[in-house]
């Protein structure tokens, strides 16, 4: 270990345990050994085995910052790369298999098969719903099959679902490809929500630490317009960043390579780091500046890189919510409607109170979890997992996006200090806040979103997520809801999305 690695290696220990190093450290040689490899080219490990490019062996003890799922897991990869003047934006998204047509880059193809109603000036909702029919097979002809509205309608769900993404800056995809839940929060890292996290896209809390690094280079003249090389050095830097920083590659993403104005022969790299802990992405990104702030001489790629004290900003992470067929469950459907539904039942040993007034539309999750369903059960028994609910927006900690920057989000935890007086340091990190109650609880977190089917009428609904909870391992709170008590988490998998709540507004 040369002496530069010797200085990183102790102002990280300082920056992060405020310990104090004391060692010898070694005078940096003249000239390096001759013979010596400072570096291994990506190119020679480069195969059509993606899983090869995440075992990079820069240490032994190295461990991806996100827990690998059992089922297989995701591949991030260059989806497409745009160019513009003196700019590249790259579009980096989960490798699809070979079962997902991704209807979405067809939907401007395919809208000419669509039949709207006559007089009807709003075609966004036929359109979203017309992607969602085409993956059942169904017609697109909405004269002959009108828009299904209503809080027990499953089109209407769907819309509500495309306006909860697009009011957390993501695209609603339709998708030939399943997947279990269990890797749902390795996908979140990589910038894709599905339904088995959608709690965590509610809340913003998936960020990523961006940086924009100056680079030695021409824009132009390095890339020639070509995409194949922007892909093969996007590849590349992840590798190198993952590398220095020791997280999975996944946790890496390019968002745009420009030409800088000010600086000749320079570039910009507009990148990001992610995880699922804020903690953990903060960490990294702060051994990034320490490794920046001297510069990556021993690094082929990244000894292009301006030796500064690069700064990052944040940013949510979460691009795209995926919505296959199979994620929804109709004959789990339940209304809670009719005056007979109770008003309390028993789940897990704690009180369940049920939504009356809502329709719930089932999501697909036996079987997307462990094989034991257990937890789903309804008869009180032990291992079954008590039920709670979730809004659609943030609530107890304010929105990141809104608030710019982490730390400002941070702040308004407000039920953090009490957290830490019932559990203790385990409860001093961000929470994630449910509600045991619909009415009074999450609905005070929600936002209506608004349908109009017909030229002359439109109706608005609110969602709500019921979820199921690991009956332990969090704090109880009588703020922020008006009704029952709060419930704080800090970890994202004890929490489990099972139904998608639907009322109308009065």
């Amino acid at each position: 270990m040369n002496r530069l690695h010797l200085l990183r290696h102790d102002e990280i220990i300082r920056a992060f345990s405020n310990g104090v190093v004391s060692r010898e450290i070694p005078e940096i040689p003249l000239f390096p050994k001759i013979g010596t490899r400072l570096y291994m080219n990506n190119h020679q490990h480069r195969n059509n085995n993606h899983s090869k490019k995440r075992n990079i062996k820069a240490d032994s003890r190295t461990k991806p910052s996100v827990e690998r799922p059992t089922s297989p897991i995701p591949v991030l990869q260059v989806a497409t790369v745009v160019f513009e003047k003196n700019r590249a934006t790259i579009d980096m998204k989960i490798k699809q298999t070979e079962s997902d047509s991704n209807p979405e880059n067809d939907t401007n193809d395919k809208d000419d098969d669509i039949v709207y109603p006559i007089g009807v000036k709003d075609h966004r909702p036929y359109k979203i719903v017309a992607q969602y029919r085409r993956m059942l097979g169904k017609s697109t002809d909405f004269i002959a099959e009108p828009l299904c509205i209503g809080e027990n309608e499953t089109e209407t769900a769907v819309l509500g679902l495309s306006s909860f993404a697009e009011k957390h800056g993501c695209d609603l995809m339709f998708t030939d490809e399943d997947h279990r839940f269990d890797n749902s929060m390795y996908r979140a890292a990589c910038g894709t929500a599905d339904l088995g996290i959608i709690h965590l896209l509610a809340t913003d809390a998936v960020q990523t630490a961006t940086f924009c690094f100056v680079m030695d280079f021409d824009f132009n003249h390095e890339f020639q317009q070509s995409t194949e090389k922007v892909e093969t050095f996007v590849m590349d830097f992840c590798q190198a960043i993952a590398k220095v920083i020791s997280c999975d590659t996944n946790n890496v993403r390019i968002f745009s390579i420009s030409k800088m104005e000010k600086e000749k022969q320079k570039s910009e790299v507009k990148f990001g780091v992610t995880s699922l802990e804020t903690e953990k992405t903060e960490q990294l990104a702060e051994i990034l500046k320490i490794h920046a702030r001297s510069g990556f001489s021993d690094d082929k790629i990244l000894a292009r890189v301006l030796a500064r004290d690069y700064d990052y900003t944040w940013k949510p992470a979460l691009q795209t919510l995926k919505l296959h067929a199979s994620d929804l469950a109709p004959e789990f459907n339940f209304d809670y409607r009719p005056n007979s539904t109770p008003n309390q039942l028993e789940r897990g040993s704690h009180p369940y109170y049920l939504p009356r007034g809502w329709y719930r539309h089932a999501l697909r999750v036996l079987h997307k979890y462990e094989k034991d369903p257990k937890w789903l059960d309804h008869s009180n028994t032990q291992g079954e997992w008590p039920v709670v609910y979730h809004g659609t927006k943030s609530w107890a900690v304010s929105s990141i996006a809104q608030q710019g920057l982490m730390t400002n989000a941070v702040k308004v935890d407000l039920m953090r200090p009490e957290a830490i007086q019932q559990m203790g340091v385990e409860a001093d990190r961000p929470g994630l806040y449910v509600a045991t109650h619909c009415e009074g609880g999450a609905v005070l977190y929600t936002e209506p979103f608004t349908v109009s089917p017909l030229p002359d009428k439109t109706e608005s609904f609110r969602i709500v997520f019921q979820c199921r909870v690991k009956p332990e391992k969090f704090t109880v709170h009588e703020s922020p809801v008006h009704e029952g008590h709060a419930w704080r988490y800090v970890d994202a998998n004890s929490i489990r999305p099972y139904g998608i709540l639907l009322k109308k507004e009065d």
